[in-house]
């Protein structure tokens, strides 16, 4: 009986240190989600850009459908967005790496006219019409050391076409206020 009591102590003890840690957020995922909380509408105001054109004269524009992908990428050019934050911030001697994180919610469903949806898991294999979106996508997220400096490069895209531009941000009394943007490309 004595033993039964241990393994199942350990067994729990083990089950709890388990559990903690696979839902601990790292610092720069936190701050990363108080930017983008922070930040929301100015991280999604390219997308009053995006209208549908009217089917006849009849027709009114209409606003296209959002998605916001529910992940942070690091894609393969991350060099590029590195080397801009270091050049704005003067880090030019600092290591700094972008970094992947889950976004679990948005802190609004509507900017302007827009309607915003997060896509999780496999939800984008059940979008009508992929052609006729726009795909929002938070990508190569960088926070320097002293977590005073961060930038996000936002990624939209319709179809074939495309803009990724950078966000800068500074905290300024333990805000994050938005200071400046860099076009990536556009295609």
């Amino acid at each position: 009986m004595p033993r039964n009591f241990k393994i199942r102590s350990f067994f729990l003890l083990f089950l709890f240190l388990f559990l903690s840690c696979k839902n601990k957020i790292t610092d720069k995922e936190e701050i990363a989600i108080n930017i983008i909380n922070d930040n929301f509408e100015i991280l999604m105001e390219e997308i009053s850009f995006y209208k549908r054109p009217p089917k006849s004269d009849v027709d009114k524009e209409e606003n296209k459908p959002v998605y916001l992908i529910g992940s942070s990428a690091i894609t393969s050019d991350s060099s590029e967005p590195i080397e801009k934050f270091r050049k704005k911030f003067n880090l030019e001697n600092k290591n700094i790496e972008p970094f992947f994180f889950l976004i679990k919610n948005i802190p609004q469903n509507k900017i302007k006219e827009h309607h915003i949806q997060l896509l999780q898991g496999d939800n984008f294999d059940k979008i009508p019409n992929k052609s006729d979106i726009i795909l929002v996508e938070f990508a190569n997220v960088l926070i320097d050391d002293s977590h005073k400096f961060a930038s996000i490069n936002v990624i939209m895209s319709i179809g074939i076409a495309a803009i990724s531009e950078i966000y800068y941000f500074k905290k300024i009394k333990n805000k994050w206020v938005f200071c400046g943007k860099e076009l990536l490309y556009l295609g």
